[in-house]
């Protein structure tokens, strides 16, 4: 009640959200008569412990997507978030559907059940491009940020994706496996950096031209682990430049051999890079070309010395 710094709207808007409360209770002393009240809303609710898409729920229990969306009005974004330590989420369905819920979802497919990951867009990228990369519909895409418009959207923005657990659980494996990969000391140095005030794991990592998770495991921090300024920590670098598209690059374990249903966005999440940056560091035109058994770079490419 103090401030008098707020703006206009935001110093009146608790008063007023207090006032509906007081005339809400007694209308009629306040001048609002012949009031027509629209009927309470009634549903039922199952609880559900992982993201659920608006439109599969619908469609498990026989209704529409706009019924749905007007059930729940606060999921915005058309999905349940992710359940911190699984903690159940109530989602509203239509009066007698409860137990048609927990049935028909329980037949969906896990390919069509979904995670939701965040993503920042580079730029040149468009959102039916990242959808394709992902293996998505676009209009998932849209949906679960809720875009109208998509020309509108501009780099840099974060977009929550809803990505099958197959394409997941494939990144994180992929990013475990390359996380524990011991490097050979006959093709690599260590080295020792240490920590400066305002660092992150993410920070050094970019330096250092390896992946916040590689730091994790050669040193043994765990993942909720922080750390802090004066920390040592060990860093594994290759030696021998080698060649390739005519630019002097690292040594080939900065590469990935591509595997049989691997995506870009697969591997761009493994390496702590973006799609948009292997497409520029492998001459890549479209995503849907890659095949297994290619070799991608995903580091970036070092610059030559000069003599």
């Amino acid at each position: 009640w103090q401030i008098d710094s707020l703006p206009k709207e935001t110093r009146d808007h608790l008063p007023k959200f207090m006032a509906a409360v007081i005339i809400s209770k007694a209308p009629e002393r306040f001048g609002f008569d012949n009031i027509v009240y629209e009927s309470p809303l009634t549903y039922d609710t199952v609880s559900v412990t992982e993201p659920v898409g608006l439109r599969i729920a619908a469609q498990c229990v026989g209704s529409t997507y706009e019924h749905l969306r007007a059930l729940n009005p606060e999921l915005r974004r058309g999905y349940t978030p992710p359940s911190a330590n699984r903690k159940a989420y109530a989602l509203r369905v239509p009066v007698g559907t409860a137990e048609k819920f927990k049935i028909n979802y329980a037949r969906v497919p896990a390919k069509q059940k979904t995670q939701m990951v965040d993503y920042r867009m580079q730029s040149g990228e468009t959102i039916s491009e990242i959808a394709r990369s992902v293996g998505v519909r676009t209009q998932a895409i849209l949906d679960a940020n809720n875009i109208r418009n998509p020309r509108r959207v501009r780099a840099g923005t974060k977009l929550t994706i809803p990505i099958p657990p197959e394409r997941y659980a494939r990144a994180s494996r992929l990013q475990n496996r390359i996380a524990s990969l011991t490097p050979d000391p006959s093709d690599y140095d260590k080295s020792l950096y240490t920590v400066r005030r305002g660092d992150t794991l993410w920070d050094i990592a970019k330096q250092q031209g390896v992946s916040p998770r590689q730091i994790q495991a050669w040193n043994g921090i765990r993942a909720s682990q922080p750390i802090h300024p004066g920390n040592r920590l060990a860093i594994w670098k290759p030696r021998k430049p080698v060649s390739v598209h005519d630019q002097t690059i690292a040594n080939s374990t900065d590469f990935y051999i591509i595997q049989r249903g691997d995506t870009l966005w697969d591997i761009a999440r493994a390496f702590d890079t973006s799609i948009a940056q292997l497409k520029a560091w492998n001459r890549i035109q479209s995503g849907s070309r890659i095949r297994a058994g290619d070799k991608l770079l995903v580091r970036p490419p070092q610059e030559p010395k000069m003599d």
